[in-house]
């Protein structure tokens, strides 16, 4: 039995009236212990025409067992088993969260099952034969990778199998399933010591990836490239394709535009106000800002606000990268652009709180660090009485437990850095 809010602590008790009341969303703590996918990696949704209705309530069928005779090079040249499948649960566990409303568990579980028998390191046909004769087409391909993906970007058991149908989907010039890919790839390939670049399925999915860049039609390949080269050291061609994706994402959006269940929440430095709006440019915060929250415009909007901020942060332009942050803030209302917003605002500001509490309801632990350090430092506050005194260390030790384990001795570095 959940004990009432006269039962607890005084802390805790501000602490849940601030996850919990009107005007702040609480889903990153609904949600816990269940999965949902991250604030900042937004997956592919597919084209209209491609979607596909015939998965719903379509019952399993058993997985096909194909001759020997018909698996060029034998069973030997089977990449997976059946072994490799998770059961059903598991599929009905990840559809809701992280799948689109037209693929069911059964339909997953069906793919993935049949993935795992045509699978073989003997040519490339089988992959044709995916849609043609097993009705697996490159958008059901494409989400069941995802579900064994888990949404995020550390490896787990079914991450093998996931990360292969995702390129068997880009084989299939499925750009959804390309760039994912070279999202999760991005970090892989960064480690001098991966032999990933040296892959056959990599260097075929790098070379369709730098098409849809090349093309200049696509500002979540753009984004994408941005975030390699930031990650390579040049921030300064980093933010040149920030800025073309703010560009081409402003004129056309995405051909796969995000769905609307997964909203969440090109401006020269010297001037963000000609392509981004006066809403945005660098006006001063305050409590009553009408700016109204939207859909992103590309999948990962949201991702390249934060980082073109960032550089222009670091490159001194405060009021541009301000502008930026307000957008991921304020429009698409994602944790990072609202952690990124409040750092930059006066210490003693009410909107800099406001942001930081924003980015802590979905566990941002940088963003519970500040806010403990802050009732910390209130605590400290010469002439306060001891009760108050005792409320405001309670709420730092609050802030301190979302943080995690470590966050008491990271957060004393944080004071003295």
């Amino acid at each position: 039995m959940h004990p009432g809010p006269a039962a607890l602590a005084p802390g805790r008790r501000i602490l849940r009236s601030l996850f919990f009341r009107d005007g702040l969303r609480a889903s990153a703590l609904t949600q816990v212990g269940r999965i949902a996918p991250p604030a900042h990696h937004h997956h592919h949704a597919p084209q209209p025409s491609q979607c596909r209705h015939y998965a719903k309530g379509r019952p399993a069928p058993s997985v096909v067992r194909e001759k020997r005779s018909q698996m060029r090079g034998g069973s030997e040249s089977r990449i997976f088993s059946e072994g490799d499948v998770p059961p059903i649960g598991f599929w009905a566990q990840r559809v809701p969260y992280i799948g689109p409303e037209d693929l069911t568990a059964e339909a997953c579980f069906h793919a993935a099952a049949q993935y795992c028998a045509l699978a073989t390191n003997a040519g490339s046909t089988w992959k044709r034969t995916l849609q043609r004769d097993h009705d697996i087409d490159p958008y059901t391909l494409h989400y069941t990778a995802i579900m064994l993906l888990g949404g995020g970007d550390q490896p787990g058991e079914t991450w093998r199998l996931g990360l292969h149908m995702l390129g068997t989907a880009s084989d299939l010039d499925y750009a959804p399933s390309t760039l994912t890919f070279m999202r999760l790839m991005t970090k892989a390939v960064e480690d001098k010591s991966s032999r990933m670049r040296e892959t056959k399925m990599y260097r075929s999915a790098e070379s369709r990836f730098n098409g849809l860049v090349k093309g200049t039609k696509h500002p979540d390949a753009i984004t994408l490239q941005g975030l390699r080269l930031r990650r390579q050291g040049d921030d300064s061609a980093a933010l040149v394709h920030f800025n073309k994706a703010v560009e081409v994402g402003a004129k056309s959006g995405s051909k796969y535009a995000p769905e609307q269940k997964r909203a969440r929440a090109i401006a020269a430095a010297e001037d963000p106000v000609k392509l981004l709006g006066k809403a945005t440019a660098g006006i001063a915060a305050s409590d009553d800002d009408t700016t109204k929250e939207r859909p992103p415009r590309w999948n990962w909007e949201a991702t390249c606000h934060v980082e073109r901020g960032r550089i222009l942060l670091k490159q001194g332009n405060q009021e541009a990268a301000k502008a930026a942050f307000r957008i991921a803030a304020l429009e698409l209302d994602v944790a990072d652009g609202h952690l990124e917003l409040g750092k930059i605002l006066p210490s003693d500001s009410q909107e800099r709180e406001h942001h930081l509490q924003k980015a802590a309801q979905s566990l941002n632990r940088e963003a519970c660090l500040l806010l403990a350090d802050a009732e910390k430092q209130r605590a400290l506050a010469a002439g306060l009485a001891a009760p108050q005194r005792k409320q405001h260390q309670k709420l730092a030790d609050e802030w301190l437990l979302l943080a995690g384990n470590d966050a008491d001795q990271a957060g004393e570095s944080a004071r003295m850095g």
